[in-house]
């Protein structure tokens, strides 16, 4: 389709515009110009970029509503990029997305404000959608695809955006009172912090052999194999029980923890015959 005075047309600037003046290659007014015919043309709200192409439709209405579909568009294009961020780790914090919409700009503000104050050293909250108006399905779409928790202040929502979320296992928020809201967000991001965990050296036992066995049925208990190995040695610090975990190492000097060759635990542990549930001459049999 060629270009002529009066129609709309939008650029890759995702903006719709009515060309107020259209001039041929000599700078004369023309009424029309058709494929690969060079231009000079006005009425753009912003300047597009060389390089730029155009659409030209019927009407300034349907523009503007290829404006606003070609935006959501690269809207969830670009969210879909930031996916492999979601979640991992920035730095030492975890990503936490969230999609926000409230029923004004300024309240919109004012839960971001709210939950900017939140200690971004474990977790840190990052938006995969924020905006002014009502919630849709497009925002259940794409929350379910990047795994975020949707937020949504003074907002009513119909019942089908309802069952689309609880169908999508899309956690959505709503609340009439900000600080509600922002505490429902918190919520989320304090459920996200990992557990801490911390190692307790509870016993070190030293090997001084390796011998395999080739055990009975009756004698095998859940995780024994018929020919396994075992090892026996003492324990040179602490004590060794049943269910411990173990790091098996080899090559430590100096009281230095040497190459790990096996993580497990104990699942058999004896005391020359006797089995024994804590001891510190022992052999043991940790799973493979």
């Amino acid at each position: 389709m060629g270009l002529q005075p009066g129609c709309s047309a939008r650029g890759c600037s995702l903006h719709a515009v009515r060309l107020q003046v259209l001039q041929g290659e000599a700078g004369k007014p023309i009424k029309r110009a058709g494929p690969s015919t060079p231009v000079r043309v006005s009425g753009f709200r912003e300047l597009p970029r060389a390089g730029d192409e155009f659409l030209v439709v019927g009407s300034e209405a349907r523009a503007r509503e290829v404006c606003e579909y070609r935006k959501e568009r690269r809207h969830v294009q670009d969210s879909l990029r930031q996916r492999r961020s979601v979640g991992r780790t920035r730095k030492s914090a975890k990503l936490v997305p969230f999609l926000l919409k409230a029923d004004t700009q300024g309240a919109l503000e004012a839960v971001q404000q709210g939950l900017s104050h939140f200690p971004k050293d474990v977790v840190e909250l990052t938006y995969v959608r924020t905006g002014v108006g009502p919630l849709s399905e497009a925002d259940i779409e794409l929350a379910k695809e990047l795994g975020a928790t949707v937020l949504g202040y003074n907002l009513k929502l119909a019942n089908k955006l309802t069952l689309a979320a609880e169908r999508a296992e899309v956690a959505l928020h709503t609340h009439k009172i900000i600080y509600e809201l922002v505490d429902a967000a918190k919520d989320v991001l304090e459920a996200a912090i990992p557990p801490r965990s911390e190692e307790l050296l509870r016993g070190v036992l030293e090997v001084q052999e390796v011998f395999e066995l080739t055990l009975k049925t009756r004698e095998r208990k859940e995780g024994m194999k018929k020919r396994t190995h075992v090892a026996g040695g003492k324990v040179t610090r602490g004590e060794v029980a049943m269910n411990a975990l173990v790091r098996v190492t080899r090559g430590g000097v100096d009281g230095e923890e040497g190459e790990v060759i096996h993580e497990g635990k104990v699942i058999s542990l004896r005391h020359f015959k006797e089995e024994a549930r804590l001891t510190t001459d022992c052999w043991l049999l940790t799973t493979c």
